[in-house]
């Protein structure tokens, strides 16, 4: 999984996966936006309802100096 941290100090994590099975390594692969404000040391989910990606794993992510989260590469499946 990759974070990003903006200039706020807030760290931007989307999706990522929930391991419901260690030995079947099987779960599922989600697709919300979580926000952890690191000076409040408060979690957010945001709600994102337009141009929604796919459930994702295994990507890179980099924040541009603009504020755009780009997602690249990864695993994009409903479940393990």
């Amino acid at each position: 999984m990759k974070r990003v941290i903006d200039n706020s100090r807030i760290i931007y994590i989307f999706g990522e996966v929930n391991t419901t099975n260690l030995t079947t390594f099987t779960g599922l692969i989600y697709n919300d936006m979580n926000t952890l404000d690191t000076s409040s040391m408060t979690l957010k989910t945001l709600s994102i309802s337009k141009n929604l990606p796919l459930p994702n794993s295994d990507y890179s992510a980099s924040l541009l100096p603009n504020g755009i989260i780009v997602y690249i590469g990864g695993q994009e499946n409903q479940t393990l």
